[in-house]
């Protein structure tokens, strides 16, 4: 879906002057934010309230879908921050809880990706989530 959307952000009249322009490549930085909608390739058996905040940081490398999409080519030149915070998804409206739904694993699914069109270097200050 994300690259039907880029797809669709075409900026015809530049792209006829410039064959084969993507709309992410005319700025100096794109970035790429919202509920990206992957998750941990897990369970909610597995991964829940009790063992979130020992085990879900460290399963990224292995678990997530957006690293393993990035890694298969998709959002090609994006990247993201490092991730040290607990999962944003999904979680209670009335209390600090993951809640159970359809056995999904907490996750994190609110993602920003940058991509840096320029030769200059530049560092996040941080990357968080607000529970």
């Amino acid at each position: 879906m994300s690259r039907q959307l880029v797809d669709e952000m075409k900026m015809q009249e530049l792209q006829f002057k410039i064959a084969g322009v993507e709309s992410d490549q005319i700025a100096d930085f794109c970035f790429f934010i919202g509920d990206l909608n992957y998750r941990l390739k897990t369970s909610f058996t597995d991964l829940n309230n009790s063992n979130v905040s020992e085990k879900a940081i460290a399963m990224l490398p292995s678990h997530d879908q957006l690293i393993e999409a990035i890694s298969e080519g998709h959002f090609p030149d994006y990247e993201e921050q490092r991730i040290d915070y607990l999962p944003t998804y999904k979680m209670s409206t009335s209390e600090e809880v993951y809640v159970n739904k359809n056995d999904q694993a907490p996750s994190y699914c609110d993602r920003c990706l940058f991509k840096n069109n320029m030769p200059l270097q530049w560092s996040a200050d941080f990357y968080r989530c607000l529970h």
